[in-house]
């Protein structure tokens, strides 16, 4: 259920690359994955779209603030034990977003053992800055009525368009095959108009594959 849900709200929120093309016309690469046993979803994806980052330390309890915070559109995939033990669990969600407190908040399947056995989807705050002890990351899956997941590690993938808004910064973009100010756009969450104008061109302008464009810094970033 953790893969097709993470899928939904990424297409949803129009954050797959535009050239993923029938990859998101269903959730194929995120059922049944598993970075260690079969590459995916990873392996579904353009090499030069993202970055990957994996740890081998613990998730409940990493120090996110010092090592490097979650963004929203970030994917996690968090593993447990290499075989089935009960009470462990590998697990996939996206950051979907910071609330007033900084906390980094997902909409996540939450599958209860006890006081009650329970299954439900739900808006949850993951971890704060700062608080390695509270947040679902933290207390709910270290264990806490809900198993354990992260305890061997885990990986976080990045789209490259997030690291550009957290950052903030202007960069240089290689125009590829079948690139238009419009596609170029969608991929980076930025206006094509904006493109446009920081690189001196007109709307109707054919870009040249090869051709080196400047992309801006984000005015209003996607990232908050």
């Amino acid at each position: 259920m953790c893969g097709p849900l993470a899928w939904t709200i990424m297409r949803d929120a129009n954050g797959f690359p535009y050239r993923i093309g029938s990859w998101t016309a269903n959730a194929g690469a995120f059922t049944g994955a598993n970075p260690r046993w079969n590459g995916q979803p990873w392996g579904t994806f353009d090499p030069d779209t993202f970055t990957l980052m994996h740890t081998d330390s613990s998730m409940p309890g990493y120090d996110f603030e010092n090592y490097g915070n979650l963004y929203p559109g970030d994917l996690i995939y968090s593993y447990a034990t290499l075989y089935v033990t009960p009470g462990y669990f590998d697990h996939i969600f996206l950051v979907a977003g910071i609330d007033e407190s900084n906390t980094r908040l997902s909409i996540s399947n939450m599958v209860r053992n006890a006081p009650y056995a329970d299954c439900s989807i739900e808006e949850i705050s993951l971890y704060t800055p700062g608080d390695r002890e509270h947040g679902v990351i933290n207390y709910e899956w270290n264990g806490f009525n809900f198993g354990q997941t992260g305890t061997t590690g885990f990986d976080v993938f990045r789209w490259n368009w997030i690291t550009y808004h957290v950052n903030a910064q202007p960069i240089q973009y290689t125009i590829r095959w079948g690139d238009t100010l419009e596609t170029v756009a969608f991929d980076w969450k930025i206006s094509p108009e904006s493109i446009a104008e920081a690189n001196q061109l007109t709307m109707d302008t054919q870009l040249i594959p090869g051709q080196i464009i400047t992309l801006p810094a984000p005015l209003s970033s996607q990232i908050t």
